[in-house]
């Protein structure tokens, strides 16, 4: 999942105070539209059904449309969400080429990234889905061609978090489905993302888990893992018994403690920390939350995103560190936050052949230096 960037440092709740109504129904057609993308993305009969393909392009450019239509580029000018908003155009422009040109695999793929920064970024919009809406994915869910991971999906994006963990355990807890390690741990970590990115209730996780963990059918590698997980909400929860209400300051003083604490693996513990501060740094930009420097919540951010960019959402570490270059370079984060980047180039274009970097992205690099210069 990515997310934004314009000019206008509006919240959403300012944008939905000037035009609630409009932006509403433009949000809600753009639900509908992925809604019913889904139902043939999801099922592979009809998504490489040739007569299938003018109805996914009549809906891949209705959610285009929609998706301009609702200003999200204002709606979403903060920085935690301003990344989402340039993927999103990309991503959609690319789903309609490849769609047209009958490419349907890199559409298929397309798609789903698509699906899953619509997913982060209703994780942390104060909006409500309409009753519409509402009653589209009622319909959606009891229809036999998607799976229990694909409905948790669906609300997920609406935010109805509870629902959504009950679709993913039903998934993990089917006796038809043989579902991989990398399977068990990719539904696991959506679970997890749902109460501490999405509810920011470790409370709730704790009981979830303990509830209902020794009734997935999971390999033992799974199972250590999500008892890792536990153990760790369960230190968060003695340190902070009332989480939800914990003031940002003092969440913050804690995670870097507990960030060197746990170390830099990408054990259980740290992909906790991780989904925390997603949750609570996440909101805490969005609601413009003048406590703590913008660039430091950047930075923290774009750690975090990078443990879970391999779960389910797309990447966006990169985004937050460059916006932090950019839009605060005089901050002291800003300099870590283009150490951490310049890691980030280096790594993502070495090979066995060497490091290759492209000319766009070393001049892109060399401007940021010259920013914090």
């Amino acid at each position: 999942m990515k997310r934004f960037i314009l000019i206008l440092l509006l919240t959403p709740l300012t944008i939905f105070a000037i035009e609630s109504k409009s932006l509403a129904d433009h949000m809600n057609g753009m639900l509908k539209h992925l809604i019913a993308l889904g139902n043939y993305f999801d099922n592979t009969a009809k998504l490489y059904d040739s007569s299938n393909r003018a109805t996914l392009i009549k809906h891949a450019k209705g959610l285009k449309s929609e998706f301009e239509k609702a200003a999200h580029d204002k709606m979403l000018a903060t920085d935690s969400l301003a990344p989402s908003v340039e993927i999103l155009k990309e991503d959609l422009t690319s789903l309609i080429s490849a769609l047209e040109s009958k490419n349907v695999n890199y559409a298929k793929m397309q798609f789903g990234e698509l699906r899953s920064i619509c997913l982060s970024c209703h994780t942390q919009l104060n909006w409500e889905t309409s009753p519409q809406v509402l009653d589209t994915v009622s319909e959606m869910s009891t229809g036999a061609f998607l799976s229990a991971e694909d409905k948790g999906d669906v609300y997920s994006v609406i935010r109805n978090y509870a629902k959504s963990s009950q679709y993913y355990q039903a998934a993990l807890q089917g006796s038809s489905l043989q579902y991989s390690q990398l399977d068990e741990m990719r539904i696991l970590r959506k679970i997890l993302h749902n109460f501490l990115t999405g509810m920011v209730d470790i409370k709730a996780a704790i009981s979830f888990m303990g509830t209902n963990l020794g009734t997935f059918k999971l390999a033992k590698n799974s199972m250590d893992v999500a008892s890792a997980w536990v153990d760790e909400l369960e230190v968060w929860n003695n340190k902070f018994p009332q989480f939800q209400t914990t003031s940002l300051s003092s969440f913050l003083s804690f995670y870097k403690t507990r960030t060197q604490a746990v170390g830099d693996g990408y054990d259980g513990a740290r992909e906790v920390i991780s989904y925390l501060i997603l949750g609570k740094a996440g909101k805490a930009l969005v609601e413009d939350n003048p406590n703590y420097s913008r660039a430091e919540l950047l930075f923290y951010l774009g750690q975090a995103d990078e443990v879970v960019d391999d779960n389910i959402l797309y990447n966006l570490s990169d985004h937050y560190y460059k916006k932090c270059i950019r839009e605060y370079p005089q901050s002291p984060f800003a300099k870590k936050c283009l150490s951490n980047y310049e890691e980030s180039v280096y790594r993502g274009f070495s090979g066995s052949g060497g490091v290759f970097i492209p000319k766009e992205v070393k001049e892109e690099l060399k401007s940021l230096k010259a920013l914090i210069k």
